[in-house]
Parts: structure tokens; sequence; C-alpha cells
């Protein structure tokens, strides 16, 4: 076959490459579009409404949050607006659509730490950034306990009977703190030539170091905790939970890399589930 004749078959077989290509390529963005479409929500600003805007951390530019509240000043086009940013490096910015939020002014404060009833509480502050809300660890089960009638009217007088006999029979069970089970013990098993892990304390705010220290104190007066002077440190931190409180935890990272896991066959989630499910109670 002549080279020029090679030559052009082989112009047109990649023409026809490239074209079968695109064709794809614009069937696979329809379709794509059509998928995003579906969980899409159509989102409009108007000039004078607050909104939320994520911007870069002051003297932390590598990092971003929501900033706000922020004025609307005008509409570019459809994904582009200029908002007003007094108090920062530009007094107007523009903002790409998705680095905007809609601004919902709260109607109390949600930023509140315990303290003694006679303290003041805070005032509430703009913003998303809030220390989470702290509540003290405590069990209501005392306050049903007054009056467990309440509770148990969709029972049988046999069944309140029963649950009666339970409650008055294991009271330490149904306590507002909880208790320690000495029922089980456990074993951390390291591996070999394993030397201890101790970690500096992470550095934390004045309102959380607050936060842990009523909350190692409570531990410590219901006999949870116990002073220690182990060669093994791990830091703890505070960790917001759904409800706007806070979850005490401890960084064990460390030493579950030099830990031998235990291997125990669970059951499986749905045998569970059937397994309950014509249960009353």
């Amino acid at each position: 076959m002549p080279l020029l004749e090679y030559v052009t078959k082989f112009k047109e077989r990649l023409i026809l490459a490239c074209d079968i290509a695109r064709d794809n390529l614009k069937i696979a963005k329809v379709k794509m579009k059509s998928q995003f479409d579906v969980i899409a929500e159509s989102r409009d600003f108007k000039p004078g409404e607050l909104v939320l805007a994520f911007l870069p951390i002051h003297r932390n530019p590598l990092q971003s949050k929501f900033h706000g509240s922020f004025e609307m000043k005008s509409k570019v086009n459809f994904c582009n607006y200029v908002i007003k940013t007094p108090g920062r490096r530009k007094a107007e910015r523009l903002v790409h659509i998705n680095l905007l939020m809609k601004y919902i002014a709260r109607d109390q404060t949600v930023c509140v730490i315990q303290g003694s009833p006679d303290e003041p509480e805070p005032e509430a502050t703009s913003g998303i950034s809030e220390i989470p809300i702290y509540y003290e660890v405590k069990i209501s089960n005392s306050d049903i306990l007054a009056n467990p009638s309440v509770k148990l009217q969709h029972l049988s007088s046999n069944q309140v009977e029963d649950v009666m006999q339970l409650l008055s029979g294991y009271p330490q069970l149904f306590s507002d703190v909880s208790r320690q089970c000495s029922l089980v013990q456990h074993d951390i098993l390291l591996q070999p030539n394993t030397h201890p892990v101790k970690q500096a304390p992470y550095r934390v705010g004045p309102a959380k170091k607050e936060i842990l220290k009523k909350e190692v104190e409570f531990l410590l007066s219901n006999e949870l905790l116990e002073p220690s002077d182990s060669e093994w440190a791990s830091p703890c931190l505070l960790v917001p939970k759904p409800d706007g409180s806070s979850q005490r935890c401890t960084d064990y990272r460390n030493v579950n890399q030099v830990t031998i896991p235990d291997y125990f066959p669970l059951p499986r989630i749905d045998d569970v589930i059937d397994d309950l499910g014509a249960t009353k109670i």
C-alpha cells in the first residue's frame, strides 16, 4: 500500500474515532447532568439578603470556613454575586454561588456552657463556629422512676407488674449516672518490642478546657476514673454530637497501631433484626 494512501486512511480513521468519542462524551455529559439534577436545588439571592460565605480563614489562607453574616449587594449573573464584607481586607467580594449559603437568624442563644444558676447566660454570637452546648452527664432515670406509670400505660397489668419488679429488683441499673461493670476483664495485647506511647495534651480554647475539666471532675467524683502515673498517655478531645452537646473522647490511634486486635465473629445485623421482628417490648 502506498504511503500516501496509508496516511489518508489513518487520518480518516482518526477523525472517525474523534467523532465517536465526542458523541459518547456528549451522551455521558447529558446522563451525568440528569443524575445531578435529581438532587440539585435551585438557589437565588436578592440584594439586601443576609448570607454566609465560604472564605479563607484569617492568617491561614489554606483553610476556609463559612463566615458571616454578610449582606448581598448585587447579582452579576446566574452564578456570581457581589457581597459586602466589612471588617475584611476587601470591603466587597465577588463570590460564586457554590460558596454562599442562606443565613438563618437564630431566635435564642445556642452557645451555652452550663454553670451555676446565678451566673448570667452569655450573649448570642453571630456565625456558625460556636462552641457546642455542654450538658452535664446525667440520665433522667430518676424523673421517669418518680412516676413510671406514665410510661407503662400501653402495657397490660401483668406486664406492668413484671416491669415494676424488674425496676425494684435492680435499682443500681437505673441510676442517673452510668456505673462500671466489673464482670468482664479485657487484656490489651501489644506487638513485640513496643515502647509506651506518651502524647502531650491537645491545645484547646478556654471554653473547651472548662468543659473537659468539668467532665473529668464528674468522672472522678463518680469513681469512673482514677488518677494514674502510667508511662502511657493519650490526649482527650471534644467531639460534637448531633444534638448540639459534646462528647469527650480519647485519641487512641497511636496505641491502636501497636495493639494486636482481637478477632471475634460478630453476628450479621440483618439476622439480629429478623430475630427482633416479632418482639413487642
